[in-house]
């Protein structure tokens, strides 16, 4: 009798270790998608600080967030959509980076659509054009 009682208490003690171990792996994974995302974050930000429509128009970006409904709609996989604000003002950068290396992102192209409405290329046609005959 004193056998049947032990099966199931050491099933339960197996199930809670099972169990256990899966929610330490499942936060593990979740913490790490969240460092990651923040050290795109964080690269992205400076890459667009660093854009001279961006200080123009928004300013030195201070917040920025990934808008997921408009990057969702984009057809683009590499195009992400961000809500910044500046110490000028507001918008929504959308933009698509690649990566140089581990610690670097680079603007391939984008566009700054300011809350009032304006829309910017983030690499106006002037400064290509210029930059070209610069180089000849």
């Amino acid at each position: 009798m004193a056998e049947g009682r032990g099966r199931p208490r050491t099933l339960l003690i197996v199930l809670a270790v099972i169990g256990g171990l899966a929610l330490v792996g499942c936060l593990g994974f979740v913490g790490l998608v969240f460092l990651g995302k923040s050290l795109f974050m964080d690269q992205a930000m400076a890459t667009l600080n660093r854009n001279p429509v961006i200080l123009q128009h928004v300013g030195e970006i201070s917040e920025m967030e990934i808008n997921w409904t408009r990057s969702g709609l984009e057809e683009d996989l590499n195009v992400c959509v961000y809500d910044v604000k500046g110490v000028k003002g507001t918008g929504i950068v959308t933009a698509e980076f690649i990566a140089i290396d581990a610690d670097t992102e680079a603007l391939a192209s984008g566009e700054l659509e300011l809350s009032s409405g304006e829309t910017y290329d983030l690499f106006p046609k002037e400064e290509v054009s210029a930059g070209k005959e610069d180089g000849d």
